[in-house]
This record gives structure tokens, sequence and C-alpha cells, in this order.
């Protein structure tokens, strides 16, 4: 048998070992956790909390632009999405219809977003 092998063997024997240790001490009389609370509603979103955004959907002659409103007509968020390039985000942060590149709030710091389900 080569170094490499024992060298392996050892390290997979001691992985096995400390990871049955590990479960070997859990605590015990554990009590499970209380419910967590609802999150608290924002109070300067412009975005309706009572039902989903009504979306405009139109094509220009290079984008798709996706207006995003309120119940009463408003328009809080347009989604661009240029045939060449990345799609943006303008927001209405405080809701005095000036339009902001949502990558420059608070800024220029974002949050990771990914998409996870389109329809």
């Amino acid at each position: 048998m080569s170094n490499a092998s024992r060298f392996i063997l050892r390290t997979i024997v001691v992985v096995a070992m400390t990871s049955t240790a590990a479960f070997a001490q859990a605590p015990k009389g554990l009590e499970p956790l209380p419910d967590i609370p609802p999150p608290p509603k924002l109070s300067n979103s412009t975005a309706p909390d009572d039902e989903a955004p009504q979306v405009t959907i139109r094509q220009d002659a290079d984008s798709k632009v996706e207006e995003f409103r309120t119940k009463s007509g408003k328009i809080y968020a347009v989604r661009v999405t240029p045939r060449i390039g990345k799609p943006y985000v303008l927001v209405d942060p405080d809701g005095k219809g000036t339009m902001t590149n949502a990558g420059e709030i608070n800024g220029g710091v974002r949050a990771p977003q990914w998409t996870l389900f389109e329809f």
C-alpha cells in the first residue's frame, strides 16, 4: 500500500470517528423554539400590500419594459430588459415619482438576488 493510500485511509477514518462523536454528544432536554412572528409592514413602501401588483408589459424597438403599478395606478417600479445587455430595475423609493436605479439605492450596495421561479 502506498503512502498516499495510507494517508487517504487515515483521513477517512478520522473524519468518520469525529463525525459520529459529534452526533453522540447532542444536548438533552431541548425544547422547541416559539413560532416566529410575521415581519413588520414597511411604512415607506409604495407597493400595494393587499393584492398582486398590476404589471404593464410593452415591447419597444430594442427592449422590453415592465411597469409595476399600485392599486391606484401609480408606477412604483420599472424593469427594463434590453435586447442586448443585462436587465435593470428602476424604483421610486420614496413615492415622489423620481425613478432611481435600484443598484444606486443605499450607496450602491446590493444584496445578492436570484430568480428562483418565473412564470
